[in-house]
């Protein structure tokens, strides 16, 4: 138990063809690879056991996109969608993680957006501050409603979806 808590997967989720499913894209091959954004899901709650494996791969996912990007001339990485359906409840790692996170993919021009949170979740990010600092627009009740907001701003900004 101790284990998966502290060394969850952190999944890269594509679309599987002419659906509104998302799988890992290490599992199902035929999954694509949204264009413009990055979903993950994390398999654990978020928190001080689990922080430093989380950052490792996200980091590593990133790292590869912006690999492949280059090489095949993709849309440009904007968002990030953090599935946190898997967290009940952050400590205080957790809300300073986030915070980092955000800061850094700000730098870069990516916008951090964080699907399904728990209310008790919301209510420490609030307390924190985050919520401001992330913007509501970008805290969605579920997955698909982050993917259907990200995918809108991605066209209005005259992105291919």
């Amino acid at each position: 138990m101790l284990a998966r808590v502290s060394f969850p997967a952190v999944l890269r989720l594509g679309r599987l063809p002419g659906t509104n499913y998302f799988r890992p894209l290490r599992q199902y091959r035929g999954a694509l690879a949204p264009r413009g954004y990055i979903l993950f899901s994390i398999a654990a709650p978020v928190c001080f056991a689990s922080i430093e494996h989380i950052r490792t791969g996200l980091k590593a996912e990133l790292d590869a996109q912006e690999v492949a990007a280059e090489k095949d001339e993709e849309e440009p990485l904007q968002f990030v969608v953090l599935d946190l359906s898997a967290s009940p409840t952050f400590d205080a790692a957790a809300v300073q993680w986030i915070d980092e996170t955000r800061d850094e993919l700000e730098g870069q021009g990516i916008s951090l957006v964080l699907a399904n949170p728990s209310q008790q979740v919301l209510h420490i990010m609030k307390r924190a501050g985050l919520v401001h600092k992330l913007g509501v627009q970008n805290i969605q009740a579920d997955v698909m409603d982050a993917i259907l907001y990200v995918e809108e701003t991605l066209r209005s900004r005259g992105c291919m979806v």
